[in-house]
């Protein structure tokens, strides 16, 4: 599977875990319940029912630029910011990808390549991961 399949998704993320391999992936943990109109949407993870649609992906990073972790409830989206998607978001223009281009080397050190920023807004954190390459997207079965 491939973030471009994810970013056509509708649903609620929660947030799983988070960590830093030894060989340097970035691996991320969420938990997927999908949406469905007769479904009220559920506010954490204890509450889902057995009878729910939830499915466990694991996202890994192989290589990063950077990532950063905010809580949901300090977050705000930007009118000048453009992405595709709603729950899995890829950015074309973001506030962040500024700030990477104005305080990293990533490009100079890597001019032949380009970087991406993904972002993963879950019910209570929102994860933003600039990459050079995609992620390697896994979905767990329990």
């Amino acid at each position: 599977m491939d973030f471009q399949t994810l970013i056509t998704w509708n649903g609620t993320l929660y947030y799983d875990q988070i960590t830093e391999l030894e060989d340097g992936t970035l691996r991320i943990k969420v938990k997927f319940l999908r949406n469905e109109k007769e479904k009220i949407k559920s506010i954490n993870t204890s509450s889902i029912s057995p009878n729910d649609e939830l499915s466990i992906f694991q996202l890994d990073f192989p290589t990063i630029v950077s990532y950063l972790v905010i809580d949901e409830a300090y977050t705000s989206l930007q009118d000048s910011e453009v992405f595709d998607g709603e729950i899995f978001r890829v950015y074309k223009k973001s506030r962040y990808l500024d700030f990477i281009q104005a305080q990293t080397y990533a490009l100079e050190i890597e001019p032949q390549k380009s970087y991406t920023h993904y972002q993963i807004p879950t019910m209570d954190y929102v994860i933003d991961v600039v990459s050079f390459v995609e992620p390697i997207i896994t979905q767990i079965d329990d």
